[in-house]
């Protein structure tokens, strides 16, 4: 070919691939849900008998309603809920939640496709009367800042039926670096901060609220989404030498691809991390303790201050709120099938 002819081939060619390579992309479709069973959120096929009741037993706790004062719930601590109504429980079985939250349940933001997964919707009012069901939505929308009288005010950027979202301010108002969480909602106005027969001082003026609207207007938010839990218990086990090993072997191949990422290392004793969006938990029992505390301010033996100690707003309770237990009684140790009667949620 001559050399004018290659040069017009290539051209022709090149246009051709210019023109061609967005159409095939705007051809794409998103199929949606995957339509069948889940194919996850289930125990691991061989457990023993034991293994298998504490699976059971996480799975009753991670499905638990928090009230708020210790003598506040609705029923009798630690009742046994079906995982199949999991997404319509309406009374407390637990207490805990803190003064501000972001959820009072778990599977509220764990529950597709199935318990134990990602965000999801849920039915606003289980206890409608019938053929006054409304569809699902988003939780955080009306669900979760409503339950028992609360008067929380929602951001525009949590929508009916949008993404549940997790709040981070990128500065602080001095303009210094923030990034930690900033929970949504608070007690204010519900009817269990406080037991009967003690004084509600919980006002407004005692528990003000978080202005988001104008952060996210200044374009100060960050948002994260619920991660799935699936299989982080294996993930938990899988020793640093074999993550080192498999990163050293494709290294070739993650050259080609430009990735360039390193593992993620604790700044305590230098151990790989690997939990969070940012890798930044060494352990699921931290990676739990931190989520309790912060997504629903419930403080427990590895996070034992409140992220919000408001004392007009904190009734006289346990501190830790979820400890472990060794009892001889059940008074306090919120058993469902766990036969040491140990261990914290």
């Amino acid at each position: 070919m001559r050399p004018a002819n290659a040069r017009r081939f290539v051209l022709i060619l090149t246009t051709f691939l210019i023109l061609a390579v967005p159409n095939a992309s705007m051809a794409q479709k998103d199929r949606g849900v995957r339509p069948g069973p889940a194919g996850a959120g289930n125990p691991l096929p061989g457990l023993t008998p034991i293994e298998l009741q504490m699976f059971q037993e996480g799975l009753q706790r991670a499905i638990q309603l928090e009230g708020v004062c210790d003598d506040c719930s609705d029923i009798q601590i630690g009742s046994f809920t079906d995982p199949a109504q999991a997404n319509l429980v309406t009374k407390s079985n637990s207490t805990g939640l803190g003064v501000r939250f972001n959820g009072d349940q778990c599977t509220a933001c764990h529950n597709q496709p199935a318990l134990g997964g990602s965000g999801g919707f849920m039915v606003p009012n289980p206890q409608a009367p019938a053929g006054q069901q409304q569809p699902p939505e988003n939780p955080m929308f009306r669900l979760m800042p409503q339950r028992k009288g609360a008067l929380n005010a929602v951001p525009s950027f949590i929508e009916q039926f949008g993404p549940i979202r997790e709040v981070r301010f990128a500065k602080k108002p001095d303009g210094t670096p923030d990034g930690g969480v900033h929970q949504l909602f608070s007690v204010l106005g519900r009817s269990d901060v406080f037991p009967a027969g003690q004084a509600n001082t919980c006002t407004a003026e005692a528990l003000p609220p978080t202005d988001f609207e104008s952060q996210y207007k200044k374009g100060n938010v960050r948002f994260r989404i619920p991660l799935q839990l699936f299989g982080l218990g294996i993930l938990d086990g899988i020793q640093d030498r074999e993550i080192l090993e498999r990163h050293n072997t494709t290294a070739a191949s993650r050259e080609d691809l430009g990735i360039r990422g390193i593992p993620n290392r604790s700044g305590n004793d230098g151990t790989i991390t690997r939990f969070g969006w940012k890798a930044q938990n060494k352990s699921i029992m931290i990676f739990a303790g931190e989520a309790y505390n912060v997504e629903m301010g419930v403080t427990n033996d590895l996070f034992p201050q409140a992220t919000d100690e408001s004392p007009a707003c904190t009734a006289d309770k346990s501190e830790p709120n979820d400890i472990f237990r060794n009892d001889p009684t059940e008074a306090r140790n919120q058993s469902f099938f766990n036969p040491l009667h140990e261990l914290p949620d």
